[in-house]
C-alpha cells in the first residue's frame, strides 16, 4: 500500500481494482462462489454503467477473455444481450450464441441456446439462421415434438414463399434433417403434425411418403382439412 500511494502508475491500477470489483466483494472463504455468479455480477455492473452512459466497448475485451476461459460465460451475456432488444444487441447475442455452441453443440443448455440463436436470427431478419438454428435444435431428444413441429411449420412455409436465399441441394438437406426426426418420433405426431410432416416430403418429391402421413393424420382426426387437401388429386 505503501508503495501504491507513491507509484506513478496509480491511477492506471486504481481504474483496474475498480474493475476487479464489478466482479462482487470477495471474503476469505469465497472460494467455492462459482465463477457464473462473478460473472452475472459483472454484467449486472456493467450495466448500470451502460446506463449512465459508458459504452459497453469499454468492457467487452474482458469480457470476451473470460468467455474464452469459461464458455457458459457466452451463453450469460448472449441472454443479457438478448433481454436489451435492440438490433445491435440481438446481432452481439447472435455471435455470442454461435461460440458457445461452438464448443457445446449438444450439452445440458444447448436446446435453449439453439433457440434463442433462432430467436435473435429472426429479429435480424436471418431467415436461413434461424431455420438452421431450429432444425440443429430438434436433433437433440429433450426437445418437445411440437416444437419440432413448429420448425417444419416454419420451413415448409419458407420454402413454399422462396424465403430461403440458397440453392436447391441445401433446401433439400434442410428439408430431409428436420423430416427425419420427425419421422422417428412419429409416434407423438397429432393429425396437424402429420400434415406437416406430410408437405415436407413433398418438397423433398416423395408424395407417397406424403399420402402415407396423410392417410396416418385422417385415421387420428377424419375431419382434417390438411391432410384432406393434401390426398385431393393433384388436378383438382
Amino acid at each position: 500500500k505503501k508503495k501504491f500511494n507513491v507509484s506513478p502508475f496509480r491511477a492506471a491500477v486504481q481504474i483496474d481494482v475498480e474493475t476487479l470489483q464489478m466482479l462482487g466483494p470477495s471474503r476469505r472463504g469465497d472460494v467455492h462462489l462459482g465463477l457464473a455468479k462473478r460473472l452475472e455480477n459483472f454484467i449486472e455492473n456493467i450495466s448500470r454503467r451502460i446506463d449512465a452512459g459508458e459504452s459497453f466497448e469499454k468492457y467487452s475485451p474482458i469480457l470476451e477473455m473470460i468467455c474464452r476461459a469459461y464458455n457458459p460465460g457466452w451463453l450469460l451475456l448472449a441472454r443479457w444481450h438478448m433481454e436489451a432488444r435492440t438490433p445491435d444487441a440481438f446481432i452481439k447475442a447472435e455471435d455470442e450464441l454461435r461460440r458457445f455452441l461452438e464448443s457445446e453443440p449438444t450439452g445440458v443448455d444447448a436446446a435453449d441456446a439453439w433457440q434463442m440463436l433462432g430467436n435473435a436470427c429472426s429479429q435480424t431478419g436471418d431467415a436461413l439462421g434461424e431455420v438452421h438454428a431450429l432444425i440443429e435444435r430438434a436433433q437433440i431428444s429433450s426437445v418437445p415434438f411440437y416444437d419440432i413441429s413448429n420448425t417444419a411449420n416454419l420451413l415448409n412455409r419458407l420454402l413454399r414463399e422462396h424465403g430461403l436465399d440458397v440453392d436447391k441441394e441445401e433446401k433439400r438437406l434442410l428439408a430431409q434433417r428436420i423430416a427425419s426426426v420427425l419421422d422417428k418420433r412419429r409416434s407423438e405426431a397429432s393429425a396437424d403434425d402429420l400434415s406437416r410432416m406430410a408437405w415436407l416430403v413433398l418438397h423433398l418429391g416423395q408424395d407417397v411418403k406424403a399420402r402415407e402421413y396423410a392417410q396416418a393424420g385422417l385415421e387420428i382426426e377424419p375431419d382434417n382439412i390438411h391432410c384432406s387437401k393434401i390426398l385431393r388429386p393433384r388436378s383438382a
